[in-house]
This record gives C-alpha cells, structure tokens and sequence, in this order.
C-alpha cells in the first residue's frame, strides 16, 4: 500500500457502496389529486416550483397544491407526493389514419387528465421516401418532435422515449400527412375520487422511502382517515389527520373520539381548525388545511434540533406563513377540544400558532411527541440492524455485544437531548442483547434479537406560576 499522504483518492468501483435507508423524520408524505403527474410512482420534491413543474397549477377541485406550498413556506424541507386519481381515468389521444382513412396509430398523453387535451399531434414528411415524423406540440409551440420513422413499429418505439406521449399500433399502414390536431379526451376522474383511490396512492410509500409524516390532506372523512393511520402504522410513520372545518365543537371530538378507538390510535394526531394562506390577489385569503402547516412547523422543527424530540407548538410551533384560522372558539371550547385530543391552532398574540400537541393513542401516547420519538429510534435502530444482516452469531457473543453498543449509542443521543427520562442513562433506557433473548433456538435460526426499553420524557403542557404578594412590611 502506497504512503498515506494529506489529500483526495478517486477510486473507479463496478458496485456502488451500500446506502443507508433514510431517517430524516422531517418528511412529509403527502397523497392528493392534481392537474396532471404520474400516478404509478411518489416523487420526492424539495420546492413548490418542483410541484408545479411535475404536478400542475392549483386547481379548484383540490387543495394539494396550496397545501405544498404551505409546507415549504413554513420551513419543510422534502414533501413525497402521490398524485390520486378516480377510478375510471382517461388519457386525451387521437387516432392518425393511413391512406385509405383507415385507423392506423393512436398517439396518446403521458399521463391522465384533462390537462393534456391541450396536446396537438402533426404528421410531417420525413427527410427520406416513405418516412414520417410526428411533432408534439402546445399552445406555448412545438415541445418535441421525432426522428425520420419508418413505420408505426419505429413510432412506437420512439414513444417508449417521449416526454409527453405514448404510441399505440391500431394497424400495419403508415400515417399520411396531416396537420396538428388537438387530442381529447382526458379525464383523471376525479369526481369520483373514492378511499380505494387513496389507498392505491399511499401504497407508493414504500417503508423504504424512510419515516416521516403522512397526510391526505383536507380528508376529514372517517374511512380515509382511518386508512391514512393505517399506513403510518404499517410503515413507521405518524400519520397528521385534519379535522373537521367546522365551528361545531360536538362535530369534531367525536371525530376524535372515533380515531381514538382505532388500534393505531398512537401512531397519529388530529389537527384544526384550517388555517387561511394570503391568496393570489391581494387583500384575499386561501384556506388550506391544518395538517400542511403543522407538517412544516414539524420539518423545520426538527431542523433546529437534529432529532425528532421537541413539540412543534409553543414557540416551535409559530406560523411564518398562515395569517389567520378558519374558526375560533371559546377558552372554554378549546380546553373540550384538547381533552379529547385535538391539538388545536390559535391565533396567540397576532401570530398564528399550533397551541396543543395531542396524540390520539392512551397513556404515554397522549402526548404526539411519544409517537414522533418512537418513530425515530425505530428508524435509526432499522439502520443500525441492517449493518448486522449475515453477520456471524459467533458463540461468544461478540456480535450480540457489537449489536447492543451501537443500538446504546444511538439512544444515548437521545437521552443527552433530554428526549429519554432519568437522570443518567442506565435510569432512562435500556438495550438487551444477552442471551436471555438470543437463546439457542434464535442462533439456530439465524437470528439476532435486541429489546430497547425506553422512558418518554414528557412535555409540560401546562405550565402553573404561583404568585403571592406580600405588604412591604413582611419578610419574603
């Protein structure tokens, strides 16, 4: 080996080095319908621009896209989006003829929506006898156009490569000239949007995408709530859920109390009122729902800290965006709405602020900072576990001992941030890698077990000053 000397080695590798899975707890994963964008894959973005330029312009029927801005205005730094579509979408195309006006092939859009009926489709003669070129194009000019093709075979073929459309053979003739034609047709259905709908967009959030938080944002139905803490239960996440947009204090502890009885109850919290955004001309409002803002008062949160262990409320919790709330209520009401843990927006000294930081789950579990902090060590313990896959149970319980020093060291970060309860770490958490849980049978098995215990640190919610005044003749 050559001398070790101050200074950079590039090195060329046929493989790749292993990447660790993510565990930015600062991600929000977010399922809703848009003006156009893939529906068979989520797409990690990091700017409202990212938004537009794969997804679309606001549309009426939707609040996904105030809801991405409202994210990355108040601090988020990486939003993972799934675009939801109704059951029966359609793709805008037009059919080109060959001579003979006989159907020969069907050009169709990239993607569903009415968005793409905005397309027109040409036919021009090719630079060589007998070939053709077809070019793409919009309202704002030509987009794309293809080589010399010789036959519906090579267009097709070109399509697998297009940005904007696909090629779909009808018959063996070739395309005549023709000129640019708009397609039609395009519909992503989205009337008829229904929970299997938003099923089918959360199941692109693989577990692999890393923790975070998962939204359907403005869902306040039941069933799609219910799926919504389903997948933050299934995939390590916490799952932030709106409420009811309603001044109807009765309406929405119910809701809560309905979600409070899920078995995935501690895996989620549910927010309100909605929260109003300066709209697109002055002196207007724009009201998005509650869960957008709280996800990036979460991001930039957890920014500040590197960990998931503080509440983003309080002072953590202060909109830089939101201007007002779609409702207010009495002291008297938003001390109901706490109790049945609703963590609810106020309006505290002219900003608008997450003034509560309730969990839906019992026990531990009422305070959301318990289930954010669960979901980050799991994660972190996911990586650290990874390392030790086809690793030797050698048996003198080297492994088993490297194993729990590395799972300790994660936790103690923890405890040094003051997220775990003791005053040292022997008093607020625990790894047991011994052989009381890997037994004979589990070596032979081939595996490798660790059980963490931890204490929560909770948060005060409720901060009580006592005040006694005194005459000037009394001692203090």
């Amino acid at each position: 080996m050559s001398p070790v000397a101050p200074g950079v080695v590039f090195r060329d590798l046929e493989v790749a080095p292993p990447r660790s899975a993510p565990t930015d707890t600062g991600v929000w994963f977010a399922a809703g319908a848009a003006e156009r964008g893939p529906v068979d894959r989520s797409v990690a973005l990091t700017s409202f621009a990212q938004f537009t330029e794969v997804f679309g312009d606001r549309v009426s029927w939707s609040v996904l896209a105030d809801s991405i801005e409202t994210f990355f205005r108040e601090g988020g730094g990486t939003a993972i989006v799934s675009r939801v579509v109704g059951p029966t979408p359609v793709y805008s195309s037009i059919t080109l003829e060959a001579s003979g006006a006989v159907d020969t092939l069907t050009v169709r859009a990239l993607e569903y929506g009415a968005y793409w009926d905005r397309l027109t489709v040409q036919v021009v003669a090719g630079g060589e006898g007998g070939t053709f070129v077809l070019v793409i194009a919009d309202p704002s000019g030509e987009l794309e156009r293809s080589p010399d093709l010789a036959d519906i075979a090579a267009a097709v073929a070109w399509g697998l490569t297009s940005s904007y459309v696909r090629c779909i053979a009808v018959s063996t003739g070739d395309p005549v000239v023709a000129a640019a034609t708009a397609m039609t047709g395009g519909s992503d259905d989205h009337a008829s949007i229904v929970t299997a709908s938003y099923t089918a967009a959360l199941t692109r959030f693989g577990r692999d995408l890393g923790p975070g938080q998962v939204s359907v944002p403005g869902a306040t139905a039941q069933a799609l709530q219910t799926v919504v803490m389903d997948h933050a239960a299934a995939n390590n996440r916490v799952a932030l859920v709106d409420a009811p947009d309603t001044a109807t204090v009765a309406t929405i502890t119910a809701n809560a109390a309905a979600l409070a009885a899920l078995a995935t109850a501690r895996h989620g919290a549910l927010f309100g009122p909605w929260v109003q955004i300066p709209g697109l001309v002055a002196g207007t409002v724009r009201t998005v729902p509650y869960s957008a803002l709280e996800a990036g008062l979460i991001a930039r949160a957890d920014g500040q800290t590197g960990l998931a262990t503080e509440a983003a409320a309080g002072t953590r919790g202060v909109a830089a965006y939101a201007i007002g709330l779609s409702q207010t209520y009495t002291d008297a009401e938003y001390g109901t709405l706490n109790d049945a843990g609703v963590s609810m927006g106020r309006v505290r000294f002219g900003q608008v602020t997450t003034y509560g930081f309730r969990g839906l789950g019992s026990g531990v579990w009422t305070q959301f900072t318990a289930a954010r902090l669960r979901m980050a060590i799991q994660a972190e313990a996911e990586v650290i576990a990874t390392e030790f896959v086809f690793a030797k149970i050698d048996g003198r319980g080297l492994t088993q001992a490297r194993l729990g020093g590395a799972l300790n060291g994660m936790l103690l970060r923890y405890h040094a941030a003051g997220a775990l309860y003791g005053e040292t770490p022997d008093e607020a958490y625990s790894v047991d890698t011994s052989d009381a849980v890997n037994t004979p049978a589990t070596k032979a098995e081939g595996e490798l077990h660790a059980v963490i215990t931890a204490r929560v640190s909770p948060f005060a919610e409720l901060v009580v000053i006592e005040l006694v005044s005194l005459p000037i003749t009394a001692q203090v």
